[in-house]
């Protein structure tokens, strides 16, 4: 049955240049070739882990490619008597990048299916996916080649049965790179990146253009590693290499990047 009344005094102090932003952007440059402007090449590092290359950049957005593929999916190699073996949740390192996750080289490791139940029927492209980059229906006689990766299609795949090669098992419904890029992005915001930054796999045009950025004289698209794209040609997803692995692509407000 009392009334209590309190009384704050505030003392403001205007910071100098030794200050520290007491909320650090998970942002840094790696390697930068140009101060004060974004270039193609550079390396931008989210966290302690990821690294990304700088594929294009202007005034609202920076679009970064991932420098390794994601741990995930299945490997088929000598040690595992040439059977399917999904790499498991528990690995260390699992759903980031990995110097390990080559794709397909010979044996191969973090092999990923496409999609098996969104993008194909019967072995092809379905039509409603069959469309090019501005929304048209798809010739496949040409450029542009149709860009058929879809970011909303994230249902966990369910590897509870037995896989082995000759069940097939990369089959089950619900696998889908969408999926992997999906968990990726929002272990990035929990490493402190942007909320608005989104991911995606990278275009054939935009591999195309970017063929020539290097680091240390390799090119940053041809790395010694295979991996999906999201562009399709006729009835095939198109992959760097033979066989593809998940590398994310992730969009990045400019601003964000200092």
């Amino acid at each position: 049955d009392k009334t209590f009344y309190f009384k704050f005094s505030v003392n403001y102090v205007q910071a100098d240049d030794t200050a520290i932003d007491s909320h650090p952007s998970a942002i840094h440059y790696i390697t930068r070739q140009n101060e004060e402007q974004i270039t193609p090449g550079d390396v931008i590092g989210i966290g302690e882990t990821e690294d990304f290359y700088v594929i294009s950049s202007n005034s609202e957005k920076t679009v970064l490619l991932a420098k390794y593929n994601l741990l995930v999916g299945y490997s088929n190699n000598e040690s595992t008597n040439y059977e399917d073996t999904y790499i498991s949740p528990s690995t260390p390192g699992y759903g980031l990048q990995s110097v390990d996750a080559i794709g397909y080289e010979g044996d191969y490791y973090s092999i990923v299916a496409f999609s098996s139940t969104k993008y194909w029927d019967d072995g092809g492209l379905k039509s409603e996916y069959a469309k090019d980059l501005y929304g048209n229906p798809a010739s496949y006689s040409g450029n542009p080649y149709p860009y058929v990766y879809d970011n909303t299609y994230t249902t966990a795949p369910n590897f509870s049965d037995e896989c082995d090669q000759s069940t097939n098992c990369w089959k089950i419904p619900g696998y889908s790179i969408a999926y992997y890029v999906e968990q990726y992005i929002t272990t990035l915001k929990g490493m402190g990146a942007p909320s608005t930054i989104t991911g995606r796999l990278l275009s054939y045009e935009e591999a195309d253009d970017a063929q020539s950025i290097e680091d240390n004289g390799t090119s940053i698209i041809f790395n010694g590693t295979d991996y999906w794209l999201g562009s399709a040609s006729s009835s095939y997803a198109l992959a760097v290499g033979d066989a593809g692995a998940v590398r994310p692509v992730i969009e990045i407000p400019t601003s964000e990047i200092k």
